[in-house]
């Protein structure tokens, strides 16, 4: 038992470590000795745990510290007995949660800036995990007869808008006057994407 315990704290280490190389330098930054060296730990243990750097970086990938489960963003207690007047409200709390989620991850944030500069093998397992969720997103929106083709267009528009405002605010304090660093500015930001998703259900009623 002792012996899987520290096998799980190690894997959860190299993780970790992955994650802040590529958060400081990019993909371009990983190696196998890289890795090792960040995590201080003999790299014959990341072919022993994880068989080798792909596998590493899918771990990453999947990691709930680098993306929000589907839970996280449409919790099935808040999507019991919907009513079709309370389908708005599914949208306003999976972007709300979605920007949260975003906001307080700064790891995935520098990801996900070093994936608009350089795409190879390595960044697709962080592109797959995001579809994957995507998909599961659309499946349980689907549920609640809210997975149109206009609802899902909303919805890229606006998660993109949030990526975009989240890597912003970590450099700029304000954004066409807005203050995108601070939680006042983005309870700005969430009012205004309400208006925009009741605007929405009105002009498709």
């Amino acid at each position: 038992m002792a012996r899987k315990r520290s096998r799980e704290a190690t894997e959860r280490h190299l993780v970790t470590a992955t994650a802040q190389l590529l958060a400081e330098g990019g993909f371009k930054a990983l190696g196998i000795n890289a890795v090792a060296r960040q995590a201080d730990v003999d790299k014959v243990l990341i072919y022993r745990y994880f068989g080798g750097l792909s596998q590493l970086i899918e771990a990453v990938a999947a990691s709930a510290d680098f993306w929000p489960s589907i839970d996280e963003l449409l919790p099935p207690s808040q999507l019991s007995s919907i009513t079709d007047q309370e389908q708005s409200r599914v949208l306003k709390t999976l972007l709300r949660n979605y920007a949260d989620s975003i906001r307080n991850r700064p790891l995935t944030q520098e990801i996900l800036a070093w994936e608009v500069i350089e795409r190879n093998e390595l960044t697709i397992p962080f592109e797959d995990v995001r579809e994957r969720t995507g998909l599961e997103i659309a499946a349980r929106l689907s549920d609640l007869r809210l997975g149109n083709e206009d609802i899902a267009s909303l919805l890229a528009i606006l998660s993109a808008a949030i990526h975009y405002l989240a890597l912003r605010g970590r450099k700029i304090k304000r954004f066409v006057g807005v203050p995108i660093d601070s939680d006042e500015g983005w309870q700005r930001i969430y009012a205004t994407i309400d208006l925009m998703i009741d605007a929405q259900f009105s002009a498709s009623t």
